[in-house]
């Protein structure tokens, strides 16, 4: 015969009739927890993290900063990461002027541009000879979304917005 296992409490460690009573010992209420976590769970971008020290629970607030970002996916220098400005435009091609210069023979030596613009990245092709292609479309000018795909010559890059600790 299997032998049910009952309820404890993870604070004091006694038997609970069920896994969402109060603790009657040390007043561990699982259901107010559960929606202090709901609550805690939509302050974006602030992460609030409870540290559990001695007897007090002590908040600690994290602010996060947005870092939009190009990571090469595939083809010449796949793993490269490149951090966007949020104040100037960046200029992607061959030719060692530019803000991001890719090894890729199939590319211009100015081949695109990424630019912030109503508080996002916009990108525009320079007229390359190859074309600028975002989630395989060709485009002269394309506002970036999060998780874009954009191909230039055999270089595929991921447009991303990260999220770090400020």
């Amino acid at each position: 015969m299997k032998r049910r296992r009952t309820a404890r409490c993870p604070t004091c460690g006694r038997d609970l009739p069920d896994a969402l009573s109060s603790c009657a010992f040390c007043g561990r209420d699982p259901e107010r927890e559960s929606a202090e976590a709901t609550t805690i769970a939509d302050l974006s971008p602030t992460v609030v993290e409870r540290l559990n020290t001695t007897e007090e629970y002590l908040e600690k607030t994290i602010t996060l900063r947005e870092r939009p970002v190009l990571t090469i996916t595939h083809g010449p220098g796949a793993g490269e990461l490149f951090e966007l400005s949020r104040a100037t435009a960046m200029s992607i091609g061959r030719a060692r002027a530019n803000d991001i210069v890719l090894k890729d023979v199939s590319i211009s030596g100015q081949h695109c541009r990424i630019r912030p613009e109503e508080g996002g990245f916009v990108l525009h092709d320079l007229k390359s000879t190859n074309g600028t292609f975002v989630n395989d479309k060709r485009v002269s000018r394309h506002p970036l979304s999060d998780g874009d795909l954009v191909q230039v010559g055999e270089t595929v890059m991921q447009f991303r917005t990260e999220h770090r600790r400020a």
